[in-house]
């Protein structure tokens, strides 16, 4: 069995996925606030909210840092949970839990009766567990990697502030001769972050041609981010 969905199925299910995103975002299950970020919102009139009962979001922490030890992962948790507040109660699903066959992994979240998913910053390769949870109709939003061919709501970073923050770094250092490491140049993670920092060097008369970008492969390393 091939380990990801093959392409033509996942464009069938990006262009399900464009009719399901704008439809959750008209009947309030995600809400995008100008200028904080996207985020699920609770069902409304449920039986939990009418008891008093918190609402219960799954959160899936990276699988390369499955405990939170890494100082970004934590600070996306901490925002979490700051957000959520009184009104949800936060669950972690362990990152295992993804490596599991996608009705397992199923299975396993519809026994925690969870309103909608966060999966902080995904791998490279869309993970079969994910594909199963969009198809389930299940809100989700995603921290760090969209996917062009699973276009679903996901909060990344200011690639302009960083890639600014970047070349005034080497400028102080008076670098001018750059070399770039990055994975897949298909990865919209990735190359988004490439367009910003070229785009930062040529404000500053400074460039980065494709002989000075060297690609990485990882693929032998599990949940290459």
């Amino acid at each position: 069995h091939p380990i990801t969905p093959a392409v033509r199925d996942l464009r069938q299910r990006k262009q399900r996925q464009q009719s399901r995103a704008q439809d959750a975002k008209d009947h309030g299950q995600i809400e995008q606030r100008r200028g904080s970020g996207t985020y699920v919102s609770p069902r409304k009139g449920t039986a939990r909210q009418r008891s008093g009962r918190q609402s219960r979001i799954g959160v899936v922490p990276p699988v390369w840092d499955p405990s939170a030890s890494h100082h970004g992962v934590a600070l996306i948790l901490n925002g979490i949970s700051a957000q959520a507040d009184v009104r949800y109660r936060v669950e972690i699903v362990p990152p295992r839990v993804t490596k599991l066959p996608p009705s397992e992994f199923m299975a396993h979240i519809r026994s925690l009766n969870l309103e909608g998913m966060i999966w902080v910053q995904p791998p490279a390769a869309v993970p079969p567990p994910l594909v199963s949870l969009a198809d389930s109709q299940t809100p989700v939003v995603l921290t760090g990697r969209p996917y062009a061919q699973l276009p679903l709501p996901a909060v990344t970073a200011d690639n302009k502030a960083l890639a600014e923050a970047l070349v005034e770094r080497l400028r102080r250092e008076g670098r001018s001769r750059l070399v770039c490491m990055m994975g897949t140049r298909d990865d919209l993670y990735g190359e988004s972050q490439l367009v910003a920092i070229r785009a930062a060097l040529e404000r500053h008369g400074m460039s980065l041609p494709d002989a000075n970008i060297v690609t990485v492969h990882l693929s032998g390393i599990p949940g290459f981010y």
